[in-house]
């Protein structure tokens, strides 16, 4: 199901229907506005729920706004950056803290297979669950 946005920003992979890579271009300062566009046309695409994998295979910069965004877009189930040196360890780990007020979890893995099962996995529970609320008639979300 593997389709490809590109942007000014970087790329977006679909991996699946709701399992997405996006990769920053390299240099690229994300502003919370930009953060807030790329949620959005990702949502519009995910049917509504989706699990991010964020490649650091690039070195790029947050804004502070950015930041407070992370992990907290609508119909965001997870997050994971995929890391390749520890200074790019530290930063993601350094975006994860400050998104303390996320929403969803948020890990950092060095090995992007880990970070995908991580992924799936925080995707099948927000399904379950979702099936639970409709089978007891809650509304879904």
């Amino acid at each position: 199901m593997e389709k490809t946005v590109q942007g000014d920003y970087g790329v977006v992979h679909w991996l699946e229907e709701h399992l997405i890579e996006v990769v920053p271009k390299q240099g690229i300062e994300v502003s919370g506005d930009d953060l807030a566009l790329i949620y959005q046309g990702i949502y519009e695409r995910s049917n509504g729920y989706y699990a991010l994998l964020i490649n650091r295979e690039n070195d790029y910069s947050l804004t502070f706004d950015a930041h407070q965004q992370l992990g907290n877009a609508e119909g965001l189930v997870a997050s994971a950056y995929l890391v390749y040196s520890e200074a790019s360890a530290q930063v993601a780990e350094y975006n994860a803290k400050l998104a303390r007020a996320a929403r969803c979890p948020i890990a950092v893995f060095q090995n992007r297979d880990q970070a995908l099962v991580w992924l799936r996995m925080h995707l099948q529970r927000y399904e379950a669950q979702q099936q639970a609320a409709a089978k007891h008639g809650a509304k879904p979300g």
